[in-house]
């Protein structure tokens, strides 16, 4: 495949469905946590210059007050404790919901643009609502496709975890890391050889398991298989084309790169004027949208090799 061929054929595909630049914005606000940070940024700040040992803080220029301030946000939870328990438990449970519903949205409209973009230039070519049905159906191997990359570091975790609580308990208590000792300052020398031990492999498997995910994703919704044979048929379209992929791997990370130096002023400036955010969004959108686009095509272009 040339990839040069590629690159070109991307940018002609996205300036022609621009219904894909609409969708990149839109699954980035969903995955974006730029809007929290501008929301709640300022209360943040004023409640860090309030704690004893950092008043330095308080020199700080105020870049923004933010939607919300300290005062509305202590409001907000008094009156949640107002409810006691059951109130807290409801706002847990609301703040959970609204982070799960994003979680299914953004893979829904995932979905619907790799959906979209795969469709040939003679096609009828599918509306907004017509690619997030398609996304919609796809919807829980998606989901579950997404999740298989964090497994070796949940595994990592626990097993830092295990290893630390034994080797605590075993010890005498969490004293023991405070006390200054020599079994204390052990524990922890070891505790940080075995993380690092441990995370190293981790972060090898969780990058390998997010590469090839690229392309479950696509077996998922263009071939139409379950989570685990996506991985499947995703990790042998990666193995035969490993050189391409890695091209294109490289090509994502320094599109992503670059994304971020371009809205780094937009960022910084939506602090001061938070409409600014759109702009940060747009151009990530179109990021978003050139590289999911771009991985489609290389599957399909792949696919016809095999055909």
């Amino acid at each position: 495949m040339d990839v040069s061929w590629l690159l070109e054929r991307t940018a002609q595909t996205v300036w022609r469905r621009r219904m894909l630049l609409v969708m990149g914005a839109l699954l980035t606000v969903l995955t974006s946590s730029g809007l929290f940070e501008h929301a709640f940024g300022g209360a943040l700040l004023e409640f860090v210059r309030r704690i004893p040992g950092f008043e330095v803080m308080a020199r700080l220029p105020e870049l923004s007050p933010g939607l919300v301030s300290l005062e509305q946000v202590g409001q907000a939870f008094g009156a949640i404790n107002t409810l006691g328990t059951g109130g807290w438990i409801g706002f847990g449970a609301a703040c959970l919901t609204v982070l799960i519903g994003a979680g299914v949205a953004a893979m829904v409209v995932f979905g619907g643009m790799i959906a979209a973009g795969a469709e040939r230039d003679d096609e009828v070519r599918r509306g907004f609502g017509a690619a997030i049905g398609a996304g919609w159906r796809r919807a829980w191997p998606m989901i579950i496709i997404v999740s298989i990359p964090a497994i070796p570091a949940t595994l990592g975790a626990i097993v830092i975890i295990g290893a630390a609580t034994l080797a605590i308990s075993a010890a005498g208590g969490i004293g023991v890391l405070s006390n200054g000792s020599a079994v204390g300052v052990t524990i922890v020398l070891v505790l940080a050889l075995l993380t690092l031990a441990v995370m190293i492999p981790v972060l090898v498997a969780t990058v390998g398991l997010r590469l090839v995910s690229e392309l479950a994703y696509r077996a998922c919704m263009l071939d139409g298989t379950g989570a685990i044979d996506s991985f499947r048929l995703g990790w042998r379209r990666f193995t035969d084309h490993i050189g391409e992929a890695a091209i294109l791997a490289a090509l994502t990370v320094g599109l992503d790169v670059v994304a971020g130096l371009v809205v780094s002023l937009p960022d910084n400036l939506s602090y001061v004027f938070l409409p600014a955010i759109l702009i940060m969004w747009s151009v990530e959108g179109v990021v978003q949208a050139y590289t999911t686009e771009m991985w489609t095509l290389a599957w399909q272009e792949w696919a016809k090799t095999e055909g």
